[in-house]
């Protein structure tokens, strides 16, 4: 019994302390938010003197958020929305076809997400050029579920397999078209795992800004929060004063979004442990 405390304890010890490495980027945001320029080179592990919200309405100014802020919102729920629909639709058949084109064909789906974006971005970028789709918000969408297809469909395709196929069986029998029974039937039985998969699409387009700043940056317009973030940076100039509040207020949205899903994210990754 007390070997097991002992244990116990360890393990809530390095818990606590791997939770409060997670953190600290983001209380060291929040806590330099509200800091000039020299208190955050001169005192950066300090509290801030006094609390004034006044740099956070400067911030969304410079920062022209409501722009950009509208630029990632498209972006993101644009992504998600399509994801959620072609996905599903590509996994289930992945799922319930077993012939040697299926397993090619699940190979080259699963190929993209071992290999790094960097080694092919040139050549889709001269691909998104000849296409017309560079620098242009349908092309980047475009691209955002293109590299989110291979990771989506890899999740939601071994949660097929606890879908019973008996009630698949019954609904063609009843004279449900294969439509009906995909969106009717199989697609609410796979809401978790498709949840999940949301998630992270959205989370990862909302804080995207490699692949926003190779096929998105030629126009102030099209950028996104992050992006806009990046191009106060450069060799000669530091935008610390801003930086700070703008994480936090992008951060926001993205931790509410995952707080409130964070239920769907938990069942989809245990609702394959049980099949049926």
């Amino acid at each position: 019994m007390r070997k097991e405390k002992i244990i116990h304890g360890i393990f809530i010890t390095l818990v606590l302390t791997l939770s409060l490495v997670w953190l600290m980027p983001l209380l060291f945001s929040v806590t330099n938010s509200f800091k000039t320029y020299n208190d955050v080179i001169s005192n950066f592990f300090s509290m801030p003197k006094h609390i004034d919200f006044a740099i956070y309405a400067e911030t969304w100014q410079v920062l022209e958020f409501n722009i950009v802020g509208r630029n990632t919102i498209i972006y993101a729920v644009s992504t998600t929305l399509v994801c959620a629909i072609i996905i599903p639709m590509a996994a289930y058949k992945l799922g319930r076809t077993n012939t040697k084109i299926s397993k090619v064909i699940s190979l080259l789906f699963v190929m993209p997400i071992m290999i790094p974006f960097m080694t092919y971005c040139v050549p889709l970028c001269s691909l998104m050029g000849k296409l017309g789709l560079a620098n242009t918000r349908p092309g980047y969408v475009l691209v955002c579920i293109g590299l989110n297809i291979s990771f989506g469909t890899y999740v939601i395709r071994s949660f097929v397999n606890t879908v019973p196929v008996e009630i698949e069986e019954c609904a063609l029998i009843d004279g449900a078209s294969p439509w009906r029974l995909f969106f009717s039937i199989v697609y609410p039985l796979l809401l978790p795992s498709i949840s999940t998969v949301c998630i992270v699409v959205t989370v990862g387009t909302w804080n995207d800004l490699i692949v926003c700043k190779i096929l998105a940056s030629s126009s102030e317009s099209l950028l996104n929060i992050q992006t806009k973030l990046y191009s106060r940076f450069s060799k000669t100039s530091s935008d610390w004063t801003h930086a700070f509040p703008a994480i936090v207020l992008a951060a926001i949205p993205t931790i509410t979004f995952f707080l409130i899903m964070q239920e769907k994210v938990i069942s989809g990754v245990t609702v394959g442990a049980v099949k049926g």
